[in-house]
């Protein structure tokens, strides 16, 4: 193999294993919500009901939970809003202290714009109850 044949495969490797991982954050990524502060805020002041899901990347028990939150959101996105927060971004801090959370993943469920109801923790059953609103 000559030397440009070697510089040729590296570089396809290179760009062929950055697909991938692009591909890979993307499918096993929470799917965050654009401008999340925002849509809170909104949904607040409209009195919307609306499942808010706060996780942090990196946080072990929100990947233990992540392949449920996103199957049962997909299952319900017809008829439930939902708004997906990751904590670590420095924009979306202040809801930790808005929403008095104390861990992640946390689940909260808001009526006419008040929380109802609320789960931390990583129990599947539990967690898919809350995220279909039962």
């Amino acid at each position: 193999m000559t030397a440009k044949n070697k510089i040729f495969v590296a570089i396809a490797g290179i760009i062929l294993g950055l697909a991938c991982a692009a591909f890979f954050f993307k499918v096993t990524s929470y799917p965050d919500t654009n401008n999340g502060r925002q849509v809170v805020k909104a949904a607040i002041k409209q009195k919307d009901d609306v499942v808010i899901v706060f996780h942090k990347t990196g946080c072990s028990d929100c990947e233990l939970i992540k392949r449920t939150v996103k199957e049962t959101m997909q299952a319900n996105r017809n008829h439930v809003k939902y708004v997906v927060i990751d904590l670590k971004q420095v924009q979306n801090r202040y809801l930790i202290k808005k929403f008095r959370l104390v861990s992640t993943p946390t689940i909260l469920e808001l009526k006419d714009g008040r929380e109802v109801s609320r789960y931390a923790g990583t129990n599947e059953h539990l967690v898919r109850a809350i995220l279909a609103e039962r």
